[in-house]
């Protein structure tokens, strides 16, 4: 009999027959329900029944003679877990190297691994699964053994287990899973026969940049350089080409998702992911990386066989985006982690820092271990002359001391480690002792508490100290918060400078917000370490100079530039200049002659027009310190005498040799003693495009698009041309020129030839970035190098076309009052400062009436970056904003007031006047909560429900007051903001002022690393004596003479005015300031911010009204209200309820019009609504079944609305306690105003009413 798995139609009994020739049984098919599916091709009974049934109500049909085929269920397994499949909460094992030798356990001790199942490490190479053409290109590579994290990986991707892996450069993390693909790759007929009819990849590789993704494709051509059997691989880089079949592709995220836009390829024969160097990549390219793994879950859900991807990520460090991608994969995976401080980070061990001189490290160890060094089992590493004075001053605090120096004896050695094994909670010592002993003779991983009292001489040496913790270091899915976490003390001195480079980068992994004292010391580290290079005389980082920037922290290039060192007095500064390229270096970047220069005046200097592919005429001065990439004169020794020919050094294989090239592309070995110096008329300098950066977001330009580049310009014949470009900067012998372009004179005229910057363009090897230049120049400004005019004296004349620059509201050291606007996260929240908030109020009115007199129309030409104005679609009012994206017919648009972000239609956009652009700087103010740090690594979504809760007043859509204080600032690349604040924020709202970062701290959102956060007094605002009304009514902003009310409604009209004050402000002559207003958008999960629509409009808000008011009278239920509008004889009418909360109600009655207009308690939902004759009934139904206190939205009493009091069946009279107790609502003057004023962003603009001031009460 056939087995398989339990099929979604079969019930508790076997439905289908079998194939043995069992006994007929009476078949009864599954009864009809909505989770019932037909599988395609499917022959089972139910299937048959429900499909070819010519009755579909019999019960009993009967099967002979018909073939069987077993219907099994496909089984999706996505690869990301979603709401539609959450997934399972795993358990989590750690691996147990108890039945290995000793020797065996410290080589794997090396590596933490985690996982749901962990397989069994495989150390030789000839015990893996790896084909035989495979094991011999490793053998070729000299693998013999595998190394501590493949020994894991190798078995698990081979069991398909998705792997989460993290080590450093040369970990063996790309060795770990590429033999194992390569074998997959090649035996695509028996593993992959369900998949054979697509032709896309069966391997995705994804990888940072174009410069890993060459080393991998590299290391792959290796492992098949004797194979027999080779799939097809793509190293898709830039331009993107066409491909019909491939098996696998090395790619970067843009390009893959390029690929996928254009339909080159697509993902439908993939069966494994690959992310290398995961951390970089979650952190440049967040959302193309979510979008692919997006792509590929669709994929899963339509692919028809139950084949899945394996997931294999690799990364150099543990980040909490990578925690947040292991967290949502559906299936968890192995997570080896080959590095102790990675692994420490992965445990998400506590850190504190304290920078400190040396005399003050015994004061500070011995005050942080009395009275608790018995509690945690501790382990101070420090240097062997520091062990006995450390020793001695503990033992005399009185705290117990194990001390272990270099010259301990193995005997001591063993007892100690003995003794600590067996210590008891309550009876712990410390132990101290060096890195030496600890690395080599300790084995020790169940510390809590690690001190680093002296840094180590080697970076390798100190992250070992981590692995004394390693025992206690749990999953991210293991969230016990009651836990005792294990702890690292990092004691840093002026001793500490060798190593503070890494230990700088370490402390801003840890944390962004670091005290200013710590920042300021970083900057003038950074400054000192630069200084020092410029004094060795390292050259210019040559990334820094292509592309403004370098990303690499550890990079050993100068970055710094100096004018006496990079400024050549002998080489123009500004103007034109002309030269032929000798050598492509790279994309952007050549070798050239200089020919001669044009100043800005107009004035040409001949430099050098000599024919270099001719022998040069040089002073035979020997060259001295080659270097690659340099031109040198090579002699050669000929019967006739010496003849000097120009080369570039290629390489330098050895101190005798040389590789050379010479101008007739000829390349060939030399003596070194044969280049000789060029004569010094001879100008050969480097030559950069300026503002061209690679396509694709990549961080260096790719092999193929230099290939391409090349090619094309060979084409072409490059080195025959005279090109001119205008210099933007001249630096290290090396021009940035732009516009270069190949220029003839005809009849008087230039006329451009060849243009190189649009040339690249075209070839899709280059982008235009301003990004480039602007920081190189900066980068000289602030070095202290002044700058030259680039540009001639009449180009000042197009100043005046210059485009307005956008100004932002800012924060100075001053505690500031608030309006909190959005939020994101504790990390990321905007603030506006509410002293602007009327002038933000007068500039959106404004906006709103410039718009409907009409902006000039213009054809506009959206660009991202720049400003305009976006229409809300709830409201049809426009705001301010700035364009982050465009895709399609839409605009990704931050609210540069509010600090949202919305979808757009471009349709929807209009001109931002310049009026209206420097009016008033943008409000929104981005700043994050001082010195916290989520943790679990990210913040939860309850954390910034806690920032929410601060957002408005109790019950009410008041905006709370808000107080900050901003501890320090950093600048920010996003282009919603410039500078981002760290921030003490504090409640002003009522008596109990609570500091928000000390909350996130109590609730356990956070963490602190530092000391103690300080709080901050609020400033009380000063008294204002009551006799000072002028300055209150200037406030209201009322016109100097009250309106008469007989002029606007004449005399003859029947009205009860019972505060003047009040009712001119509903007309809108005078009006108090309202707060923006935040609502949430119903048609996505996040918080939207938006500004009040109705207010807004101050002065259109109500305009003289001859309608009349009818009474209303209301009663409710549970779930509905019903409101009873007495009107005799009405037959038409209109009524709507607005936004959920805005009653209207309109009827023509005798010519006279009738209207109601006013905001309910709660949001509601129309029901339905009928004329009776004597009223109109309207019922609502409630969309909170709660019980309403009044009927409108406002705290004061509106006369035309009654409460109908249900009719109840007599009941006996009980006797009651009688209280002196006043009814309110027979209180025809309440004694006192309402302490708040609440204006909801729906209440009517004509219904809208105002406290009454303090003389009416």
């Amino acid at each position: 009999m056939a087995t398989r798995e339990k099929d979604p139609f079969d019930s508790d009994e076997q439905k289908h027959s079998d194939s043995d020739g069992a006994p007929k049984q009476t078949f009864e098919p599954e009864i009809d329900n909505p989770e019932m599916f037909m599988k395609p091709a499917c022959e089972c009974q139910n299937c048959v029944h429900w499909t070819q049934s010519a009755d579909w109500t019999t019960p009993d049909l009967e099967f002979e003679g018909h073939h069987k085929r077993v219907c099994k269920e496909r089984k999706i397994q996505p690869l990301l877990r979603s709401a539609r499949h959450p997934g399972k909460t795993p358990k989590i094992f750690t691996f147990n190297p108890g039945t290995l030798t000793k020797i065996e356990k410290q080589s794997y001790l090396k590596t933490l691994v985690h996982g749901e199942v962990i397989p069994q490490p495989v150390k030789l190479l000839t015990d893996t699964y790896f084909s035989d053409e495979i094991q011999a290109a490793l053998g070729r590579l000299n693998y013999k053994y595998s190394l501590p994290i493949q020994s894991f990986v190798w078995p698990a991707i081979f069991r398909q287990l998705n792997v989460v892996m993290v080590g450093g450069p040369k970990s063996g993390k790309t060795m770990s899973y590429l033999p194992a693909l390569c074998t997959f790759s090649t035996a695509e007929e028996e593993k992959y026969r369900q998949l054979s009819k697509y032709k896309g990849p069966l391997v995705v590789i994804i990888c940072p940049n174009s410069k890993h993704c060459e080393d991998v494709y590299d290391l792959m051509k290796k492992l098949f350089e004797n194979s027999a059997t080779k799939p097809k691989i793509a190293l898709m880089t830039y331009p993107v080409h066409h491909i019909n079949s491939v098996d696998i592709v090395i790619t970067i995220p843009s390009t893959l998702t390029h690929c996928l836009k254009s339909r080159t390829f697509n993902l439908k024969r993939m069966c494994h992911l690959v992310l290398e160097d995961a951390s970089c990549l979650l952190k440049n390219n967040h959302e193309e990386i979510y979008k692919i793994l997006e792509v590929t879950d669709e994929m899963l859900e339509h692919r028809m066989c139950s084949t899945k991807v394996q997931f294999i990520v690799a990364s150099t460090k543990w980040t909490s985006d990578l925690q947040k991608l292991l967290k949502s994969i559906y299936v968890t995976p192995l997570v080896c982690i080959g590095n102790y401080l990675e692994a420490a980070l992965y445990g998400n061990i506590q850190f504190e820092v304290k920078f400190l001189v040396s005399q003050n490290k015994k004061h500070y160890i011995e005050g942080l271990l009395r009275d608790k060094s018995h509690l945690f089992k501790t382990i101070v590493v420090c240097h062997n002359n520091e062990i006995s004075d450390l020793n001695k001053w503990l033992v005399r605090n009185g705290i117990e001391v194990m001390a272990l120096n270099d010259d301990s004896t193995k005997e001591q050695i063993e007892v100690c480690e003995e003794e600590w094994a067996f210590m008891r909670g309550g009876q712990y010592k410390v132990l101290l002792c060096t890195d030496f002993i600890f690395d080599s003779l300790l084995c020790i991983t169940d510390a809590m508490w690690l001190v680093s009292y002296s840094f180590s001489a080697t970076w390798t040496r100190f992250i070992k100290r981590f692995s004394a913790l390693s025992s206690h270091y749990k999953s991210p899915w293991e969230t016990n918060e009651e836990e005792v976490k294990p702890k690292c003390f990092l004691m840093i001195d002026e001793n500490c400078e060798q190593q503070m480079t890494k230990v700088l980068n370490l402390l801003n992994r840890l944390s962004k917000d670091l005290p200013p004292s710590y920042q300021k010391y970083a900057s003038a580290f950074k400054s000192k370490t630069e200084n020092e290079k410029i004094d060795n005389g390292i050259e210019i980082c040559n990334t820094l100079k292509l592309f403004g920037k370098c990303g690499d922290s550890l990079c050993e290039k100068r970055h710094f530039v100096c004018e006496q060192l990079d400024v050549s007095e002998n080489l123009p500064k500004s103007g034109k200049l002309v030269f032929k390229i000798l050598n492509i270096k790279d994309v952007t970047q050549f070798s050239v002659q200089v020919i001669r220069h044009i100043d800005l005046e107009g004035k040409v200097k001949e430099i050098n027009d000599d024919d270099l592919r001719k022998p040069l005429t040089v002073s035979e001065k020997r060259a001295k310190n080659i270097k690659v990439g340099k031109f040198y004169a090579h002699c050669d020794y000929t019967p006739e005498g010496d003849v000097f020919m120009l080369c570039h050094v290629l390489s330098i294989p050895n101190d005798n040799f040389v590789e050379v090239k010479f101008a007739n592309e000829l390349v060939l070995q030399t003596l070194q003693r044969k280049l000789y110096e060029l004569p010094p008329n001879l100008e050969i300098v480097d030559v950069i495009m300026c503002n061209l950066i690679p396509p694709f977001k990549d961080e260096m330009f790719s092999a193929r698009s230099f290939h391409v580049t090349h090619n094309s310009l060979q084409t072409v014949e490059y080195k025959n041309m005279i090109l001119t470009g205008d210099i933007y900067l001249q630096l290290d012998r090396t021009f940035w020129l732009n516009n270069i372009a190949q220029v003839l004179q005809v009849d008087g005229c230039d006329i451009i030839k060849f243009n190189l910057t649009k040339h690249l363009t075209n070839l899709k090897v280059v982008e235009l970035s301003s990004n480039q230049i602007t920081s190189l120049h900066k980068l000289c400004e602030k070095c202290g190098i002044t700058l030259p005019c680039y540009l001639k004296h009449t180009a000042k004349k197009a100043s005046k076309a210059k485009e307005v620059e956008a100004q932002r509201a800012f924060l100075d050291d001053n505690v500031h009052e608030v309006i909190l606007s959005s939020a994101v996260s504790p990390e990321e929240f905007y603030v506006r400062l509410a002293k602007f908030q009327p002038l933000l109020e007068n500039l959106e009115r404004d906006i709103q009436e410039s718009i409907s007199k009409g902006i000039p129309e213009k054809h506009l030409n959206i660009e991202i970056g720049k400003y305009y104005l976006a229409l809300d679609s709830h409201y049809e009012l426009y705001s301010r904003v700035l364009i982050l994206n465009i895709q399609d017919s839409k605009a990704l648009c931050f609210y540069v007031d509010y600090g949202d972000e919305a979808i757009v239609e471009l349709s929807k956009l209009k001109m931002l006047p310049s009026k209206f652009l420097i009016r008033l700087p943008f409000q929104a103010i981005q700043c994050r909560l001082y010195g916290l740090s989520p943790i679990s690594g990210e913040w939860d979504d309850e954390a910034t429900d806690v920032l929410y809760k601060y957002m408005f007043e109790p019950q009410s859509d008041v905006f709370r007051s808000i107080y900050v204080q901003t501890l320090c600032k950093d600048a920010s690349e996003t282009m919603r903001v410039k500078t981002t604040y760290s921030v003490l924020m504090k409640d002003g709202f009522g008596d109990n002022n609570v500091l928000i970062n000390q909350l996130m701290l109590d609730c356990g959102f956070a963490t602190s690393i530092f000391d103690k956060i300080d709080d901050f007094e609020i400033p009380r605002p000063e008294a204002v004596e009551e006799e000072s009304s002028d300055s209150d009514a200037g406030c209201l902003e009322v016109g100097p003479e009250e309106p008469n009310l007989e002029e606007i409604f004449g005399d003859d009209f029947d009205l009860e005015i019972i505060d003047a004050e009040e009712f001119l402000e509903v007309l809108g002559v005078a009006r108090r300031e309202n707060p923006s207003l935040a609502l949430e958008n119903s048609d996505s999960n996040h918080t939207e911010t938006i500004h009040d629509p109705i207010n807004s409009q101050i002065d259109q808000t109500v305009e003289k009204s001859n309608c009349l008011t009818p009474d209303v009278y209301w009663s409710q239920t549970e779930n509905t209200v019903k409101l009873k509008i007495k009107l005799i004889g009405v037959e038409n009418y209109k009524t709507n309820v607005v936004q959920k909360r805005i009653f209207t109600f309109s009827s023509l009655l005798n010519e006279k019009n009738y209207e109601l207009k006013f905001t309910l308690h709660k949001p509601v939902k129309m029901a339905n609504h009928r004329a009776l004759g004597q009223e109109v009934v309207v019922v609502l139904n409630k969309l909170e079944p709660v019980e309403w206190l009044q009927l409108t939205g406002t705290q004061r009493r509106m006369r035309f609305v009654h409460y109908e009091v249900p009719e109840f069946k007599e009941e006996a009279k009980r006797k009651l306690l009688q209280l002196d107790i006043t009814d309110d609502e027979s209180d025809e003057n309440d004694g006192e105003a309402p302490m708040y004023h609440v204006i909801s962003d729906m209440d009517s603009e004509f219904d809208e009413e105002i406290d009454s001031s303090e003389s009416d009460l």
